[in-house]
């Protein structure tokens, strides 16, 4: 009975860690090149970058779209207005991207932890598990791997705000930028 209790919570923490892992994997979005492409991307076809922009879900991008919206509700060229608005908008996505790469981690951790219990559960009837015990080295390893993308999107959602946020200004300052009047 406590073997099995023991593979229940392997099966259970195998789940969350897939459930963790599989957005990671999803937003696999590396900062150089990333950058550099919608820094491109703003100087020379701004609603192209925001078509981009609004496709990254969960990095910087997110942010930086939501900056851009800020910007176009301005109606403004002003890059003091400009900077009041899209900063903000900027820094409160950014927050929230965070969240979301928290709550990964944190299913992770619990992933860890469910595998560790059935580890714990099963060798109190002797020696554990062999099987447990490597998807224990597995889950811990998704574990590792979703706390190093974690690290990668906050410090580009840092990155970002100095390197592209000014790009964004600089786009609807320079005129390249020019929102779309309201359909009636």
């Amino acid at each position: 009975m406590q073997l099995i209790a023991g593979y229940v919570l392997g099966v259970v923490g195998v789940v969350m860690i897939l459930r963790a892992i599989v957005p990671v994997l999803a937003n696999n979005l590396k900062y150089p090149s990333a950058r550099l492409m919608m820094t491109n991307l703003l100087r020379t076809n701004p609603y192209q970058a925001e078509a981009v922009a609004n496709a990254g879900k969960g990095t910087f991008f997110e942010a930086i779209a939501a900056a851009i919206k800020a910007g176009a509700m301005m109606q403004s060229r002003d890059p003091a207005i400009l900077q009041k608005a899209t900063l903000p908008t900027f820094d409160a996505t950014a927050q929230a991207v965070n969240m979301r790469w928290k709550q990964l981690f944190g299913s992770a951790k619990l992933a860890v932890g469910a595998v560790g219990g059935g580890i714990v559960i099963s060798a109190t009837k002797g020696s554990p598990s062999i099987v447990l015990i490597i998807v224990g080295v597995g889950v811990l390893a998704g574990l590792a791997f979703v706390w190093i993308r974690r690290a990668e999107v906050e410090r580009s959602l840092i990155l970002a705000r100095a390197e592209v946020l000014p790009e964004v200004d600089r786009a609807f300052v320079d005129g390249r930028y020019i929102p779309r009047a309201p359909a009636a």
